[in-house]
């Protein structure tokens, strides 16, 4: 059956285009080719392509064939799924700049995804690398700024250029809503308006790939490779010219899409000559024996530095292995001896190795930048409960990534077209590590403001960079207006993606009480994707910081079922259930929740109060604890587990925990208060003293309370007490 790729027609990227010089000889300089097919895609909500990679292998095949010019394996790289990353694509632009010379002929074949999230002055489209996020492209995906930047190096120094793109689309993508293909088209027909260009089919049209084509290709691209063998010499003068191509293309895909609709077309100089034609190896394909794929890839997948280092010394050809295998292993700064920076290092002061010290900076740039952006992306679908719970955790786990980034950027250098998006991301993710850290803190609150500002001044436009500057002013400075622009301008510049609705509408229900205004974003979160289980959340969290307890319960039963696997569900209903008195269900849920993700401190949290409310002291101390050990600077944390050792009768144990939460925020009133108490059992008078006027300093006015309460007794009858009554409660005290 065949199966349809939904194309994206644009005049170049997204349209199975060729660009060519005008005036291409055949025979001219080296030619070096990047050839790039993903059909698995790592983030889930990009939909898979079936022969993407099939139609990169085929295109491969015919480079390696005498009609394609029989490259050289050094210089042909072909990246296929897990191997197009973005990291390694930039890698090899690098190297195709790097390594040609006026009269020298590059191609570049890209198959696979394109889109554009939104309609906007800056925004002129990507290619979907294997890594790329599903939202937010500008995270993560090849910007076509980026290409224009290679292919307009490339001609400067007189090189020709062939870019050739098969991209299309299965299943929905980011900028369906907004027909991303054909305003990227627009915007490409301005980039490259001096080129051939050859497309798959005219706008509004689909491109098509199935079975029937050499069991398992795109339409569009097997009868391209198909013409250029051969089979488009109309004139049988054995070179096939861009006329020709655009009468076979439109003749064959056209019948055989049939009854769909695809039609190629070209522009541009129609006498231009493409590529030669080989007689055997027509007549081989003429026979369905074209050449064999499967061991051609096994040459031309092979790294170009091997073959030139098996010449060299054992000692250097040693020490580049060490390197490779420290690379594959992410051993970039540690163990010192032995990891990549130190054999990076070594490698660079050999003399002999010197053409080889751009191939060794940008596989170590490629291979520092691939982890930071897989962690990227894993942030950009997080929401915010998931944060909230397991920021520390997340804290640990990425805190190398800037120092990685950083150096990526200084192997790279100033120049280089990626060094802008790869400092942006090294600032965005020290500020979003302070933020984790500092979560409930304000002394860090301006630097981590800083770092943000300094990655929007590489990438202005960065949705997750806005996003989470509209967290920090929720969270750190408490700026309802500031929070509010930011987590718009990230919806404006990635307008399907959830996130901002979703944390907005948290925040403004949390923080700010703005109801009315949160449950709008979460309507309209809802309208664009009303079964995502994040949104659900956050109606149920809506609800929740209103009181209205029994929906919560509703959604979140919705939520699980949805979603059983979904940790931050099982938390909001056990929430629920705690608030509907339902406390049976309530364990069940939350320990629920722990067994599909055990590093949630705040269902420990949560577990604890409930145990601490049942009068298990014991078992309260034992996941509070717990709690604590995964988020050490969570102040709830700590006054629960001081007032379960209060109950415990473990004064001294209480007094530290409650110290704890004092040094974290000495404004709390209920730290205070509680520290008063505690101190007051100790004997410690002055100290109780202290705390008490702290609290009182801090809000405390319940005067019936102070002065009843047994626990306040032996304070009563101190000169200072009644000081303290006379300044802060005048009216209710006798001088």
């Amino acid at each position: 059956m065949m199966a349809m790729k939904t194309l994206l027609t644009l005049t170049l990227l997204l349209g199975n285009l060729m660009v060519l010089s005008q005036n291409i000889s055949l025979d001219s300089g080296t030619t070096r080719a990047v050839v790039i097919g993903i059909s698995d895609y790592q983030d889930e909500d990009i939909p898979d392509l079936q022969f993407a990679h099939r139609d990169a292998q085929i295109f491969a095949g015919w480079l390696n064939s005498t009609g394609g010019g029989s490259i050289a394996e050094v210089n042909l790289k072909v990246l296929m799924n897990e191997e197009a990353t973005s990291g390694n694509i930039i890698e090899q632009m690098g190297w195709l700049i790097e390594q040609s010379k006026a009269g020298d002929k590059v191609i570049f074949y890209f198959s696979g995804h394109g889109d554009v999230e939104s309609i906007t002055s800056f925004q002129r489209g990507y290619l979907l690398t294997h890594n790329s996020p599903s939202r937010s492209y500008i995270a993560g995906a090849i910007p076509l700024g980026f290409l224009q930047d290679v292919t307009t190096t490339l001609t400067q120094n007189q090189v020709e250029v062939i870019l050739i793109t098969d991209a299309c689309r299965s299943g929905k993508l980011a900028g369906d809503d907004i027909k991303g293909a054909q305003y990227t088209g627009a915007q490409l027909a301005e980039l490259f308006s001096n080129e051939l260009k050859i497309l798959s089919c005219q706008p509004e049209e689909f491109s098509h790939e199935g079975a029937q084509w050499g069991d398992g290709h795109g339409a569009f691209t097997y009868n391209l490779v198909a013409g250029l063998t051969g089979l488009a010499d109309r004139n049988e003068d054995f070179l096939i010219t861009l006329s020709e191509i655009d009468r076979y293309l439109e003749d064959q895909v056209t019948a055989q899409v049939a009854p769909l609709q695809q039609t190629p077309f070209t522009k541009g100089n129609r006498n231009a000559r493409i590529a030669p034609v080989d007689k055997q190896l027509l007549a081989n394909w003429k026979e369905k024996k074209a050449f064999e794929i499967p061991a051609f890839l096994a040459v031309g997948n092979r790294n170009a530095l091997v073959v030139n280092f098996e010449s060299m010394d054992s000692s250097i050809q040693s020490l580049y292995f060490a390197f490779q295998n420290s690379l594959e292993h992410k051993d970039f700064f540690e163990p010192i001896e032995t990891c990549a920076e130190t054999y990076f290092q070594e490698l660079i002061q050999i003399e002999t190795l010197t053409p080889f010290h751009g191939a060794f900076r940008r596989a170590y740039a490629a291979a520092l930048q691939d982890d930071a952006q897989n962690v990227l992306n894993a942030l950009m679908k997080l929401d915010i409960h998931k944060i909230d719970q397991s920021r520390l955790v997340l804290n640990k786990k990425y805190s190398e990534y800037p120092k990685y980034l950083k150096r990526a950027a200084e192997l790279l250098g100033t120049q280089h077209y990626f060094y802008k998006n790869l400092k942006a991301r090294q600032f965005f993710f020290e500020g979003m590590l302070i933020w984790m850290e500092h979560f409930f803190g304000e002394s860090k609150r301006d630097l981590v403001l800083e770092k943000y500002r300094k990655s929007l001044e590489y990438e202005a436009h960065a949705p997750h960079t806005h996003l989470h500057m509209s967290l920090c002013f929720a969270t750190m400075f408490e700026e309802p207006d500031s929070m509010t622009f930011h987590a718009m301008k990230a919806a404006e510049q990635a307008p399907t993606w959830i996130l901002p609705y979703a944390y907005l509408a948290y925040y403004k229900s949390q923080k700010f009480q703005q109801f009315d205004e949160a449950k709008l974003l979460i309507d309209k979160a809802i309208e664009m994707d009303s079964q995502n289980v994040i949104v659900m959340n956050s109606l149920a969290t809506w609800h929740f910081f209103q009181k209205q307890y029994e929906p919560v319960v509703e959604i979140t039963e919705q939520v699980v079922k949805m979603d059983s696997t979904y940790a931050i569900a099982w938390y909001n209903l056990g929430i629920g259930y705690y608030f509907t008195q339902r406390y049976g269900e309530c364990q069940k849920a939350l320990l629920k929740s722990l067994e599909l993700d055990s590093n949630q401190f705040i269902t420990y949290l949560a577990l604890g109060t409930l145990y601490y409310d049942a009068q298990l002291y014991d078992r309260a101390e034992k996941v509070l604890l717990k709690s604590i050990e995964l988020n050490p600077r969570h102040l709830n944390g700590y006054i629960k587990l001081g007032a379960v050792y209060y109950q415990m009768d473990k004064m001294k144990d209480s007094e530290t925990y409650f110290k704890k939460a004092y040094d974290l925020k000495p404004t709390d009133l209920d730290v205070c208060i509680n520290l008063a108490i505690v101190s007051t059992r100790l004997g410690k008078t002055e100290a109780a003293l202290d705390y008490l006027e702290a609290g009182l300093k801090n809000g405390e006015r319940d005067y019936n309370y102070i002065v009843t309460d047994t626990d306040f007794a032996p304070l009563r009858a101190t000169a200072r007490f009644k000081s303290l009554m006379q300044s802060y409660f005048p009216d209710k005290t006798k001088k």
